[in-house]
C-alpha cells in the first residue's frame, strides 16, 4: 500500500486554549496550584523559584518541570518571552521568562528527538496497544523512569523525616 504522508506538527483546538499569546513576541503560562490556593501569590511562586543573588528577584528554577514546559512553548511558538503567572485566591504573581536558546539546544532538543525516535515513532509505525501489547520501552527510558521514582520516594522520606523531626523538637519544647 503506497500512502503519501505529509509532516504536520501538532494540531491545536484554538477555541479551548487556556493560556495565551502576547502581541507578536510573547506567551502566557498560568499556574493555579491547588496546594497554594490560600497563599499570597509571591509565596506560592517561591515553590518554583531559585535565587542566584540576594539582591536579584527570584527566577523560575531551571531544573523545574515548568521551566522546561515554558522553554518548549517558547521555541515551538517562536516567541521571545513568557509571562509565567502564579494565581491564588489572593491574587497573581507574574514573572517574565526569556527564551534560552542554549538550554533548548543542549538540554531539551536532543532528549525530545531521542524520545520521538525511540518511543513515539515505533508506536506510530507499528502500534502495539491496538493489539493489547505493552508499548515499547527502551532501556534508557525505563532507567530514567525508575530514577525519577526513586528521587520522588527519597524526597517524600526526607519530607516525612523533617516533619517528624520538627514535631519531636516541638514536643521536647513543650516538656
Amino acid at each position: 500500500m503506497e500512502t503519501a504522508v505529509q509532516p504536520c506538527g501538532l494540531f491545536v483546538y484554538p477555541e479551548y486554549g487556556f493560556d495565551g499569546l502576547i502581541a507578536s513576541n510573547g506567551i502566557v503560562e498560568v499556574k493555579c496550584p491547588f496546594t497554594a490556593k490560600d497563599m499570597e501569590p509571591s509565596e506560592a511562586a517561591k515553590k518554583y523559584n531559585q535565587r542566584s543573588q540576594v539582591h536579584e528577584p527570584p527566577k523560575l528554577s531551571r531544573s523545574h518541570n515548568y521551566f522546561y514546559q515554558v522553554q518548549g512553548q517558547l521555541h515551538i511558538t517562536k516567541r521571545s518571552f513568557c509571562h509565567f503567572v502564579v494565581c491564588t485566591s489572593k491574587g497573581i504573581h507574574v514573572q517574565r521568562i526569556e527564551r534560552d536558546n542554549d538550554f533548548w539546544k543542549l538540554r531539551m532538543l536532543p532528549q525530545l528527538i531521542r524520545f520521538y525516535r525511540d518511543c513515539m515513532l515505533p508506536e506510530i509505525v507499528d502500534p502495539r496497544t491496538t493489539r493489547s501489547m505493552p508499548i515499547r520501552r527502551p532501556q534508557w527510558n525505563v532507567k530514567a523512569i525508575e530514577s525519577h521514582q526513586q528521587s520522588k520516594r527519597a524526597s517524600m522520606k526526607n519530607k516525612e523525616a523533617k516533619q517528624s523531626g520538627d514535631s519531636d523538637i516541638f514536643h521536647s519544647l513543650e516538656s
